[in-house]
């Protein structure tokens, strides 16, 4: 939680820190006061209570303390709840919305004493919707934006039935008639477009799906009550978010260590890297050195502006850092420039959503990601519910590899970026141990952490080793439950020269391109992005055929399907 945003307003007495543009002090004590109760409603719901602070502005005050550029939309980040302490100019749009027929019915619900719609009270119920985002935010991942956005309404429509039941007018009237309005108004309507575009859809536009969304809230309120919160919350509960390539682990570290520890050490790590969401915490409280023979390297997560999923949003996995820094006041170039600038390494976790790939100063992306996999075959979750009802008792890891294929998009964008810059590839394999289905533990940390690996070729294990390895991209991804893939290799020798992966060289005739593996499998080689050469073995030495960007990718036959294996990183021949 940002307390710098508190700069320049006036603290108002409440249960939850609140903060008022001046002037507004009167009605950012009652829009916190509904804060603070719904709050502790969710809070008693769900079991746990997140750090929080308000704050009701005047359009002046708006610019600089949130990443929503529309005044008067309320909005959450990071513990911060934004609300307008005015009335807003785009809330008048909304009354347009409504058909002319249902004019009166609106006016008797919101009509002031001077004649006009006031939409204040409606929006004052909405910092519910707010506080709900509060407590998804680092415990809880939705697999789509509309369901974050369903969450949401559901607090705010059974915080106001079972705590202020005669708001329910103000709650549900502007919904229901502005739901009516024809489609055709919008020019974004589906669900699709929604979660393409989010709140890009424009203010109305937005406003008239959480219409929508807020409806269907209600309904299901009716039919389940409050009970349909905390469901449809522990169903995709992920209280400790993680990312993990033998070392990337992104946890909140809220208890856990020393099974984090055992999990590692059962499945034979070296190295974890902790990359916790952005917290002071992470430098006052996190893990850092040596635990039972297990190097812990502290890092943290940097996510901008973005709450929502993971083909929607990327972020920066920052790794090696001495000092905590706030990102929000910062551009990306700027998060960049400080990671670098403290000595450390920056790689893009979950690239679909990164948009600028000029930026100076990243050294990798991730190449896989489970939870990227996992999105992309979203259409399969019925197949993995079965599979999991059926199977997972008795072959969990098999029903864990399920989800395994080649990351194409990702490796095809890698391959891009590598023919005009170096850049690291490494593996994130979202390790929770708090994934749960009908009572099956589906991701303890040992399995999660042998699913994917990023083996680092460090000549010692300490942290300075092991970050110049991957920055140097000394390093492979491999998918070590379906075979432990230590002592493979990819390099180059001849010529008077030796590479190993990450290396640059210069071409010289005589040079051999050699790929050794533990066990055999279908070695496929690429120049510049293209398959080019292919065996079936454990050794496979042929003559390196001019400058290119090479690398090699490895397949185990798993029954009738050849899986993805290894990953090596390219060696950059000039």
């Amino acid at each position: 939680m940002n307390t710098a945003l508190r700069d320049g307003l006036v603290e108002v007495p409440g249960a939850l820190p609140t903060f008022a543009s001046a002037g507004l002090e009167a009605r950012a004590a009652m829009i916190g006061r509904i804060a603070a109760d719904s709050h502790a409603y969710i809070a008693g719901l769900l079991g746990f209570s997140p750090e929080t602070q308000v704050l009701v502005l005047s359009e002046a005050d708006w610019p600089g303390r949130t990443d929503t550029p529309l005044y008067g939309l309320p909005n959450a980040f990071n513990g911060t709840l934004v609300v307008a302490g005015t009335e807003a100019p785009f809330w008048e749009q909304l009354t347009e919305m409504v058909a002319p027929a249902d004019q009166p019915e609106l006016a008797r619900v919101y009509g002031s004493v001077d004649g006009a719609i006031r939409l204040g009270p409606f929006f004052d119920l909405v910092a519910v919707h707010e506080v709900a985002h509060v407590f998804h935010e680092g415990s809880q991942h939705f697999p789509r934006l509309w369901l974050q956005e369903l969450f949401a309404n559901l607090c705010l429509h059974s915080w106001v039935a079972e705590r202020s039941p005669e708001s329910l007018p103000i709650l549900l009237t502007l919904p229901r008639l502005g739901a009516k309005a024809a489609p055709e108004t919008f020019a974004y309507r589906t669900r699709d477009d929604f979660e393409r575009l989010y709140s890009g859809v424009g203010g109305p536009n937005y406003v008239w799906f959480q219409f929508r969304l807020q409806l269907e809230a209600a309904a299901l309120y009716d039919r389940r009550g409050a009970a349909a919160l905390s469901r449809l919350f522990e169903a995709f509960r992920l209280d400790d978010l993680e990312h993990e390539p033998v070392g990337f682990l992104k946890i909140d570290v809220e208890g856990h260590e020393m099974e984090i520890i055992q999990g590692a050490k059962e499945a034979d790590l070296d190295f974890i890297i902790m990359t916790d969401h952005d917290s002071p915490r992470i430098f006052k409280e996190g893990m850092q050195g040596s635990y039972e023979g297990v190097l812990v390297i502290r890092g943290m997560e940097v996510i901008k502006g973005c709450r929502g999923t993971a083909d929607m949003c990327a972020s920066i996995l920052a790794i090696g850092l001495a000092n905590y820094f706030d990102h929000r006041p910062l551009t990306f170039q700027q998060v960049l420039d400080e990671v670098n600038g403290q000595g450390g390494i920056a790689f893009v976790a979950h690239p679909r959503g990164w948009r600028d790939w000029s930026l100076k100063g990243i050294t990798g992306i991730e190449i896989y990601d489970i939870l990227d996999d996992v999105m992309d075959k979203k259409w399969k979750f019925p197949k993995y519910f079965f599979g999991i009802l059926y199977s997972y008792n008795q072959y969990p890891a098999e029903t864990f590899l399920s989800i395994l294929d080649r990351p194409d998009w990702h490796l095809q964008k890698w391959d891009q970026l590598t023919q005009t810059q170096r850049m690291v590839g490494i593996a994130g394999n979202d390790a929770h141990q708090n994934v749960r289905v009908m009572g099956r533990q589906l991701d303890p940390y040992p399995l999660s952490f042998r699913f994917v690996t990023t083996h680092a070729l460090a000549p010692q294990l300490d942290e300075t080793s092991v970050l110049s390895a991957l920055k140097g991209g000394h390093a492979y991804m491999a998918f070590d439950l379906l075979s432990d893939a230590t002592g493979f290799l990819f390099a180059i020798s001849g010529g008077g020269k030796e590479a190993m992966m990450g290396d640059e060289l210069a071409f010289a005739p005589g040079q051999v391109l050699k790929t050794r593996l533990p066990t055999p499998g279908l070695i496929v080689l690429t120049k510049d992005g293209q398959q080019f050469r292919q065996c079936y073995c454990s050794q496979y030495s042929i003559p390196l055929e001019g400058p290119g960007v090479y690398r090699a990718e490895v397949f185990l036959q798993i029954q009738d399907r050849w899986r993805p294996w290894i990953f090596s990183n390219p060696i950059y021949v000039r």
